[in-house]
């Protein structure tokens, strides 16, 4: 079986080849045409107010956009990066600029790409390039945003590309003009259909959750969790109490309230759960660098700290208070949003450095959890992040994995692993700090039950077979289309009841092998001598084959629910089976 480890080699040795000095075309195969854009160039004609000449190779894609940009395009022979020229790209007006290159169709459906170009901007402009679906739905493959500098600057990123016509796109939004040089995309290997699963049992650590509200009881009996994560941590359902986030323990400069995070430490400590706080993201608006910047949680929230020292002095006061109760220490929720970070990127590492020195210097077991980023989108920070040095100040590289489908999640795993190892970082573990089924949007769209159970139940299994150490499920007990308990939040309904069965299922189990053909996904546990086969179908039901050698007599549902196997045969549809 092609394992991540393989797919990690591969990408790696297209970075050695990037930066040996050696000319990637010799080694590899640059999959553009004319990524050096050179000469010739051929005139735009695409739409009235799209003027200029673009590289043989490369097309204007700006007309559809309204209103109406006015883009000129023209090659550089002065401020080029290699070669004899560059391509420059201005946007006068309108609603932006966007050219396009369609690429050679990969001959799989998980084709693993790495992309590496070189650009610049005089004006400072925030620029975009991905790998995508050439047409309609236009699924991102792979992509990363940048603010390009006057200075030429190299930026790479991977892509996991679906059989079917692909595209190279570039555009900005931003009125100015940026330039790019020597676009090289290359095939970096076919990513697995599943990863072969760790190797090590199945820790109660693994099964993490959030509570919204202060008041939400822990389950009396079951689910055990193993990890807590604050972030969003509010007030009691009525109102009463204080938050936990930086804006509400400190409203004030000097000015703590701590009773909220004193109560949400102790609850977790006395259920045996190590806790996960989440520092930044909600800058209190007199420690704001832009004290009116909009955000939802309010004006202020989303922007850096206006000082180093007021950053320090918020993260002395956290891990003085809480040495030993708090372990785990997490920098920034989702920076690519702007409603959680409306600052500089750059910064990012400056701040991870203050946080941990200070915290080490208080605590010397804790442990430094990297900004999670979200989705395919929020590569491009994690790249970034570690391109400027942040993986060297981490201990564990934390990433938000919201997906439609729980097997969707192949992708954003896979091109996290690969970011990863392209910087030498696969020693570091991977923490699922958030993920679940929360639009925020009311009236909620519930999923019904089954629909729930089975997403529930095939999130915790293929969180653990894709590496994922920690999976913090988002949330337990707020507006979310999959709910756990009842009015009283304390009488599990069906979702919940499929986590506490899985959960009592995995933990310490080990997964011992992991197939998916077709529509069929099998995944194997083993506790000792009893060895549990867990089927799924991605589309529709079907009847399996219940080997002899498996020697089961039960199957169990997702809800715990047993009965006796009659036959040699199973009905296996969209909701996780357990024969044993």
């Amino acid at each position: 079986m092609f394992r991540l480890f393989d797919i990690c080699l591969v990408v790696v040795c297209a970075l050695c080849i990037f930066s040996s000095g050696i000319s990637p075309s010799a080694a590899v195969t640059n999959l553009t045409v004319n990524g050096g854009v050179e000469t010739p160039a051929l005139a735009v004609s695409s739409c009235p107010y799209v003027t200029g000449k673009l590289a043989v190779g490369w097309n204007d894609n700006s007309c559809w956009m309204t209103p109406s940009p006015h883009v000129r395009y023209a090659l550089d022979t002065r401020s080029r990066h290699g070669g004899a020229a560059a391509q420059s790209v201005t946007l006068l007006s309108g609603a932006g600029a966007q050219l396009i290159q369609t690429l050679p169709r990969p001959t799989t459906t998980r084709q693993l790409m790495q992309v590496r170009l070189w650009l610049r901007s005089s004006s400072h402009q925030t620029v975009t390039v991905q790998i995508r679906q050439t047409d309609s739905p236009y699924a991102v493959y792979g992509q990363v945003e940048v603010t390009a500098t006057a200075a030429w600057r190299a930026f790479t990123f991977p892509a996991l590309a679906s059989k079917g016509s692909t595209s190279l796109v570039l555009f900005s939004n931003d009125r100015g003009t940026f330039s790019f040089d020597d676009v090289q995309v290359v095939g970096a290997g076919t990513a697995p259909l599943l990863p072969k699963p760790p190797s090590q049992p199945v820790p109660s650590r693994y099964f993490g959750t959030h509570f919204n509200y202060l008041d939400t009881p822990w389950p009396a009996s079951a689910p055990h969790f193993g990890s807590i994560r604050i972030w969003d941590g509010d007030r009691s359902s009525d109102g009463s109490g204080v938050g936990a986030q930086w804006a509400d323990v400190s409203p004030a400069e000097g000015v703590f309230h701590w009773s909220g995070l004193d109560q949400r430490v102790a609850s977790a400590t006395a259920h045996g759960a190590d806790v996960i706080y989440t520092l930044g993201g909600r800058t209190p608006r007199w420690a704001s660098a832009r004290p009116d910047a909009p955000s939802p949680y309010g004006p202020g929230q989303c922007a850096l700290p206006k000082s180093d020292s007021v950053w320090r002095a918020w993260i002395q006061a956290l891990a003085s208070r809480y040495k030993g109760k708090i372990r785990y220490w997490e920098i920034w929720n989702e920076p690519n949003y702007a409603e959680f970070f409306c600052g500089d990127l750059r910064r990012m590492v400056a701040l991870t450095a203050i946080a941990r020195q200070t915290i080490r210097s208080i605590d010397p077991q804790a442990r430094i959890v990297s900004p999670s980023y979200n989705g395919v989108e929020g590569l491009s920070g994690l790249t970034q992040f570690l391109d400027a040095g942040g993986g060297s100040l981490v201990d564990v590289i934390g990433y938000h994995f919201y997906v439609d489908r729980p097997e969707d999640m192949r992708r954003s795993a896979t091109l996290v692993r690969a970011a990863m190892a392209s910087h030498g970082l696969t020693r570091l573990p991977i923490w699922n700090t958030e993920q679940g089924w929360y639009d925020g949007v009311l009236p909620v769209d519930l999923m019904d039950s089954g629909t729930a159970s089975a997403y529930v139940a095939r999130s915790m299994l293929l969180n653990w077979l894709w590496g994922l150490s920690r999976f913090h499920y988002y949330t337990w007990d707020n507006n979310n289309r999959i709910v756990f308990t009842a009015a009283d939040h304390k009488t599990l309904v069906a979702a919940g009841k499929a986590y506490a069965f899985v959960m009592r299922t995995m933990s310490g189990a080990t997964m011992t092998a992991a197939s998916e053909t077709g529509s069929l996904v099998h995944v194997t546990l083993a506790r000792g001598r009893q060895v549990t086969h867990v089927l799924w179908s991605t589309a529709g039901s079907m009847t399996r084959h219940v080997p002899q050698d498996w020697r089961a007599t039960t199957v169990t549902d997702v809800q715990g629910s047993s009965k006796a196997l009659t036959g040699t045969q199973v009905v296996v549809g969209p909701s996780p089976v357990f024969v044993h």
